[in-house]
């Protein structure tokens, strides 16, 4: 019955890094698919995903596949971190006050971890896609280092344009993080009681 005080700790860290490594594989086909996603953003136009890679690469050099990976990842730990302890915390005092983990209580849980966890990166989601983009598309506004690109689209646009478009990102993010917490938790609490019943027969 011993609680591992660092266990909190050890979650978000494994989360962080899993997500990190993910993030970085999977990378450059986020960025083929915002190009192919805003295909009138200013830049060369393409038939598909090989055209893409193929055009990115040629044209741009093979680092630009990974332009814009840093503010990516300064967003997933603390998007992990945030979601994660809202939704522990959500939990707890759900379950001190007597609410049972229902599938509705755990879509509320996640709902609002989603909206927590967001909100902190979301203006760091905004400069990866505009890296993403090319100068074309950003009329060259984004520079080379994370916090010297934040100031310079606050500079010439304003602070309210680090969360241009937040609105319907909630409104994905919400249901996603709201499901994605519903099935995780019922699964884990399915299995942890069909393993009890297996124990005691």
């Amino acid at each position: 019955n011993d609680v591992d005080s660092m266990e909190p700790v050890w979650r978000l860290s494994c989360a962080a890094t899993a997500a990190a490594i993910a993030n970085s594989i999977t990378y450059p086909m986020d960025v083929v698919r915002t190009r192919l996603t805003l295909p009138d953003a200013g830049g060369p136009k393409y038939t598909g995903i090989a055209s893409a890679f193929s055009s990115i690469i040629k044209n741009e050099g093979l680092a630009t596949l990974w332009k814009g990976l840093r503010p990516t990842l300064y967003a997933v730990v603390p998007f992990v971190a945030v979601q994660q302890t809202s939704i522990d915390m959500l939990k707890n005092i759900a379950g001190e006050r007597g609410i049972e983990p229902t599938p509705p209580v755990l879509l509320c849980v996640g709902g609002m971890a989603g909206i927590a966890a967001q909100s902190v990166v979301y203006p760091l989601d905004v400069l990866r896609r505009r890296m993403q983009l090319g100068p074309e598309a950003t009329g060259s506004i984004v520079a080379d280092r994370t916090w010297l690109a934040l100031r310079t689209v606050v500079q010439k646009e304003g602070f309210r344009s680090l969360f241009s478009g937040i609105v319907p990102t909630f409104a994905k993010t919400i249901p996603a993080v709201g499901v994605a917490a519903t099935v995780c938790v019922s699964t884990v609490n399915h299995f942890k009681a069909a393993n009890k019943r297996a124990m005691n027969a």
